[in-house]
């Protein structure tokens, strides 16, 4: 019985007999440029980056023709790479890695964590980058927000032109008094798998890409692009199937697993497998770890395997709102450890019309679990962290200001609490993350939200959703008739009575002494009153709302939100209910 694990940064590798030697040239044709940089990919052409014209080349691989061109006026860029529908550029001059459109204009610059960031490649969750800055030239491995995640020693003094070829590493180590030396290493390692010189003596081997079935390199000695056989993984069998959500049926989708990702359905294809008996595990993030026993392999055929993952707890649910009405929904299991999470827009369900026909003017933060329904005795609470949410191309918040006053908050059962603090503990070495903690005093299911407007924002199903998330629960021991204090310096209760008519009390917790802002909003956010706006003792504060705005006319019958802001960060709304 062989044993295959699949987590989501594990590949194994598995080397057999090749028809030809690696770096046995297949093709070769004349660059269009006579400055050569880095090379890529993008499923269907090549794509070259000029050293010194600083123009992206679209070439036909077939025979080397020039398609189309883009210039993107970057100095000092040399590496190349393509994924999620845009261009990648690193830029040596000020050690960053920069996101471009198909027109060349810049979207996107992120830091990264090396002194002269030369090749480049996108793995499918991260990007690896040669550094060439001596003395310890090193190849890294970073994420979107240019945090370094890996890296191992470079056995050379000038890498070049990286890429990965779905499991393995290739960088050229270049020498001006030689000829150019193309090296294979496991990314774990950094140990090499195989090397071989570059065609026609080139000392500098400036590019690297992989198709997918062989290596390309761009020869700035001589002005060539070369096809070359690599060192793939030998194809004696495969795996194919399906994971999904054993709650929901829904695939969990986008799931690293071995040397490729699930797809939005949550499908995965493994191929390269030696004919055998398997033992798979799965393991992903938030949901319980399964093995599946005894797959069978033959050499040249396929096995399906479908696996439901049983999350290990309540989910957060992000909900993006449409002008026109239309809400959909993703969920997201969280567990104890940060994790970066990119997810396509097409993981989102609803029940609307066109997903996607109209701008988002709404993004809601939707923390699912808490509280308790039964035994009445017993409930939970269940702290959230989050960090860095970016939706397409636009920041949602990084909360590094600690200001959530743009986020309204609902809570929308009684006994609920949804607070937030702002927590230095960040995953990325920011300024701060959001801490957000809910559950419920009164022996019910949490229920609330926050939500931030939105400026109309144009996404379409292939944008992704970024951020940042952990969280853990913890259980507390509070019953209905005696309820715990909840941690929390300051606490807004429920409005008494609910619904009301004439008038209701509401009542808060403070203890220390502060300014405070007791605010009534209607539903489209307008101020309607002010109840408390000034410095407040410790203590318990009841303040009562007779129904009318801040000029003393009655408002309408209707559903209403009083916010409580006191301290530096405290924030927390409710919802009440008038009728006349």
């Amino acid at each position: 019985m062989k044993y295959v694990t699949l987590f989501l940064s594990i590949c194994f590798l598995f080397t057999g007999t090749l028809s030809a030697q690696p770096g046995t040239v297949v093709k070769q044709f004349n660059s269009p440029t006579s400055q050569l940089a880095d090379l890529t990919w993008d499923g269907s052409y090549l794509y070259l980056l000029g050293l010194t014209d600083h123009i992206i080349y679209q070439i036909d691989p077939a025979n080397g023709q020039v398609l189309g061109s883009t210039a993107t006026g970057i100095s000092g860029a040399l590496g190349l790479t393509w994924f999620d529908g845009h261009f990648w550029v690193s830029v040596i001059s000020d050690h960053t890695v920069k996101k471009l459109n198909v027109n060349g204009s810049i979207l996107k610059s992120v830091p990264v964590p090396a002194g002269q960031n030369i090749g480049m490649e996108w793995d499918g969750s991260a990007l690896w980058i040669a550094d060439s800055k001596s003395p310890d030239e090193k190849i890294l491995q970073v994420d979107t927000l240019g945090t370094l995640l890996h890296s191992f020693l470079f056995p050379g003094d000038s890498p070049f032109g990286l890429t990965w070829d779905g499991s393995t590493v290739w960088c050229a180590n270049n020498q001006m008094s030689g000829g150019a030396t193309i090296y294979q290493f496991d990314p774990a390692t950094g140990a090499v798998l195989t090397s071989f010189p570059c065609p026609n003596g080139g000392s500098a081997a400036n590019g690297l890409t992989w198709d997918g079935q062989y290596l390309w390199i761009a020869d700035n000695t001589n002005d060539k692009i070369y096809q070359v056989v690599g060192n793939p993984l030998p194809q004696f069998g495969a795996i194919e199937g399906r994971v999904t959500d054993a709650l929901t049926g829904w695939g969990i989708g986008y799931i690293p697993l071995m040397n490729t990702r699930s797809d939005t359905g949550g499908y995965f294809f493994i191929d390269s497998l030696p004919a055998g008996s398997y033992s798979l595990t799965f393991a992903a993030p938030g949901f319980v770890t399964r093995v599946v026993d005894s797959i069978a392999v033959i050499a040249g055929d396929t096995t399906a395997v479908t696996v439901s993952l049983n999350p290990l707890g309540d989910p957060l649910r992000i909900r993006l709102k449409e002008s026109d009405g239309d809400e959909w929904f993703l969920q997201t299991y969280r567990d104890s450890l940060w994790r970066y999470y990119r997810m396509p827009l097409g993981l989102f369900r609803g029940s609307g019309g066109v997903f996607l026909d109209s701008p988002v003017t709404g993004f809601v933060i939707e923390p699912l679990g808490g509280g308790s329904a039964a035994p009445p005795q017993l409930t939970t609470e269940v702290v959230d962290w989050i960090d860095r949410v970016s939706l397409a191309d636009s920041l949602v918040d990084d909360f590094d200001d600690g200001d959530y006053s743009d986020w309204n908050l609902i809570v929308a059962t009684n006994g609920s609490y949804l607070n937030l603090q702002p927590n230095a503990q960040t995953p990325d070495s920011s300024a701060f993350c959001l801490e957000m903690v809910h559950g419920n005093t009164m022996s019910q299911p949490f229920a609330g939200w926050m939500e931030k407007i939105c400026a109309g924002l144009i996404v379409s199903p292939s944008d992704t959703l970024c951020f940042w998330l952990r969280g853990v629960k913890y259980p507390l021991s509070v019953t209905a008739d005696n309820p715990q204090p909840h941690r929390s310096s300051f606490r807004l209760q429920q409005n008494y009575p609910n619904p009301f008519n004439s008038s209701t009390q509401i009542t808060f917790e403070l203890s220390s002494a502060g300014e405070v802002s007791l605010q009534v909003y209607n539903l489209i956010g307008q101020k309607v009153r002010t109840l408390v706006n000034g410095r407040k003792l410790v203590g318990t504060h009841r303040v009562k709302w007779n129904g009318r705005d801040d000029l003393g006319q009655p408002v309408a019958s209707g559903v209403y939100i009083y916010r409580l802001s006191a301290g530096e960060h405290f924030v927390q709304s409710r919802k009440m209910l008038l009728l006349r």
